[in-house]
């Protein structure tokens, strides 16, 4: 998600040749929607209250789920602006995904069918979420990693020769 943001916002953005997401997930519904138990708003606005007593940089306290390394600037930063939030809203039926057909550049999307993150609202079909990039990203290619998790333990020279045959 990084990366991505970085190819509209960053200042070398144009040097960005090819991209590469390693278990891209659905970030909106994993922290917006289910670590927060749908309680994303009163998360947003403590991050606020932090940020106008100029306290942006502090890490978020340990009741943010799934988020104690974050500040509260970033925390901000990547619930609150939905366009960049949703890049990967797979739970979202009737989404766009206008950020993933603006990226021209070829992407490679490396994930396992056992990540528990990738497509949380039906894991036992990472197809799904996997077909939906496919569909949204002009230049994809892609591979699917049986039985590897979020972190490819144990999958890591499958992962290695799909980058290395991606970039040279």
């Amino acid at each position: 998600m990084k990366v991505i943001r970085y190819l509209f916002e960053g200042s070398y953005r144009k040097e960005v040749k090819k991209l590469i997401l390693l278990s891209p997930f659905d970030n909106f519904w994993f922290f917006g929607k289910y670590a927060t138990k749908g309680k994303l708003g009163k998360y947003l606005k403590k991050a606020k209250e932090k940020i106008k007593k100029k306290k942006g940089e502090e890490i978020v306290t340990k009741d943010f789920p799934g988020m104690q390394d974050l500040s509260y600037q970033s925390y901000l930063s990547w619930l609150e602006n939905e366009r960049l939030s949703r890049m990967f809203a797979f739970f979202d039926k009737n989404y766009s995904f206008p950020i993933l057909k603006k990226i021209q550049i070829p992407v490679k999307v490396i994930v396992g069918t056992s990540d528990e993150y990738f497509h949380p609202t039906n894991p036992k079909d990472p197809k799904e979420a996997f077909n939906i990039l496919k569909s949204n990203v002009k230049n994809f290619s892609g591979k699917l990693i049986e039985n590897a998790n979020h972190g490819f333990a144990g999958y890591e020279d499958v992962v290695a020769d799909e980058v290395l045959n991606f970039v040279l």
